[in-house]
């Protein structure tokens, strides 16, 4: 994934997999940054659920539309019998 986050300032964000960096991936930032300095940030991807639910309030929304949404509640076989009627 790339993300030019604001093109006045030249910021780039890449999420990328470590095997997907290369002399390419260096070239093509190279060109995009011609006679800049650069300040190179590395850190590990943070997984979805948890950035989405780090934030209090993004949590409590989240967890209110799940609890709002119908569910069904089986036995092991009521849900036989559910799947056998679909």
């Amino acid at each position: 994934m790339y993300q030019l986050k604001n093109a006045d300032n030249m910021e780039a964000i890449f999420k990328l997999n470590v095997d997907q960096i290369d002399n390419g991936f260096v070239d093509s930032i190279k060109k995009m940054f011609k006679q800049k300095e650069l300040i190179i940030r590395i850190s590990a991807s943070e997984d979805e659920s948890e950035y989405l639910l780090s934030c209090d309030a993004n949590k409590k929304h989240i967890l209110d539309n799940i609890s709002a949404e119908p569910s069904i509640r089986f036995t092991g076989e009521e849900f036989e019998k559910y799947i056998a009627q679909i």
